[in-house]
């Protein structure tokens, strides 16, 4: 029998603004705002790095087959990601990872 392991890592990239940083569903405009403030080149320089270096590091994973996918704020990440040559060794994603990350 065949067995496959994913590995699946979810960065909280707020996590400089604990412990203000968990909005109720009534808290939109507020959550917003936090958003739009985020430094978005540090997040995309350190903490998406930080977060492949650590995959790249467990045991289970295979650092050459490591993808990654988002929607909305998250295929911002995606499209990063693609374009980051400094954080694959591959070329470019597969397409299809980056078509589902874009609205």
């Amino acid at each position: 029998m065949l067995k496959r392991v994913y590995g699946v890592i979810a960065p909280d990239l707020y996590y400089r603004e604990l412990p203000n940083n968990k909005f109720g569903y009534d808290e939109v405009e507020l959550a917003t705002a936090m958003m739009y403030n985020l430094d978005f080149e540090r997040t995309m320089e350190e903490d998406t790095k930080a977060t492949l270096d650590y995959l790249k590091s467990r045991s289970f994973v295979d650092p050459d087959k490591i993808d990654v996918t988002g929607f909305c704020f998250g295929g911002s990440i995606t499209f990063y990601l693609d374009h980051s040559k400094q954080l694959f060794k591959q070329e470019r994603l597969q397409e299809e990872t980056i078509l589902l990350g874009l609205r």
